[in-house]
């Protein structure tokens, strides 16, 4: 908004700059592990999506089973 970038806006403003293009083009897949930054994430992106009237994000849980350091669930 007036031409400041991301980075010079609060928080949440700033998320939504970035999701808004994404949201607008259709169905927006969000990277979801459980953890506080990606439910901050979808959370941004589901309340935009559903105040200018665009489909819901879709909360996307990858699994890499031959990558043991990537496991998330104990901690989720």
């Amino acid at each position: 908004p007036g031409g400041r970038t991301a980075a010079s806006l609060d928080p949440v403003t700033a998320l939504e700059s970035v999701l808004r293009p994404a949201l607008a083009v259709g169905r927006c897949h969000v990277a979801f592990s459980g953890g506080r930054d990606s439910s901050a994430l979808l959370a941004v992106a589901a309340d935009l999506a559903r105040r200018e009237g665009h489909a819901k994000p879709v909360p996307a849980t990858l699994r890499w089973p031959d990558a043991p350091r990537s496991h998330e669930q104990g901690w989720q």
